[in-house]
């Protein structure tokens, strides 16, 4: 099956990609609970597509990109991709998932060969399935993991950028207010350095002519 989603009706905003997954999964759950008495392998064919399209759809809830990024490259979701989409999403939701999912492949797999499996045996197995529709068709009301990662990049991330922007700007002013007033002090105290150095040479001045009127003064006293 191809990797990207069936187009959906009327998706909701927060669902636009899980949600064709999850009604598509309802859809065969239906299709093949209804067919389990008239023709049984067809039954355990919707029942184990119904599995498959709620693990897409979880996958793509839950945003497990590796598992996305795994189905966009190869084209499809093989088994393979959903084998190791089930172990991921068990981590998350419990190991009834495995359970679900192994379920389902057994009776597609046992069904086809005739005389397997017979209508009470995928009858009393039924919940299994039943179970992680359920779960999927709740899970699909919440937001999804897509939705909030995409959230976080977009404006999380943006607001967080435009608050440091802020706060450099700020500090950026700030540093420039404190240099001009440190340039501010530096050029008042180097003028006042300056004119104490004026009138340490005044002071200096007027005692050095002191002491030579002094010396003249003695000069002339010792001459007469």
């Amino acid at each position: 099956m191809s990797a990207s989603a069936p187009e959906s009706r009327s998706p909701s905003v927060f669902r636009v990609y899980a949600a064709p997954y999850f009604e598509l999964a309802l859809r065969y759950f239906e299709e093949g609970r209804g067919l389990i008495e008239r023709d049984l392998p067809q039954a355990c064919g919707k029942l184990y597509g119904a599995v498959e399209e709620a693990v897409k759809g979880l996958v793509v809830h839950f945003n497990l990109r590796d598992i996305i990024e795994s189905a966009e490259k190869s084209g499809e979701w093989s088994e393979e991709v959903l084998i190791r989409a089930v172990e991921k999403l068990s981590r998350i939701l419990g190991d009834w998932v495995l359970s679900s999912w192994d379920t389902a492949w057994a009776l597609n797999t046992l069904c086809s060969q005739g005389g397997k499996f017979s209508v009470e045996d995928v009858k009393s197995r039924l919940s299994s399935i039943e179970m992680l529709i359920s779960v999927a068709q709740n899970v699909s009301r919440a937001i999804p993991m897509s939705f909030l990662a995409e959230y976080i990049d977009r404006v999380l991330v943006t607001s967080l950028l435009e608050k440091m922007r802020i706060i450099v700007r700020e500090e950026v002013a700030r540093l420039g207010y404190e240099v001009e007033r440190l340039e501010s002090a530096t050029s008042r105290r180097i003028e006042e350095l300056s004119r104490e150095v004026e009138s340490i040479k005044s002071g200096f001045k007027s005692r050095l002519n002191f002491i030579r009127w002094l010396l003249r003064l003695r000069k002339r006293l010792f001459s007469e």
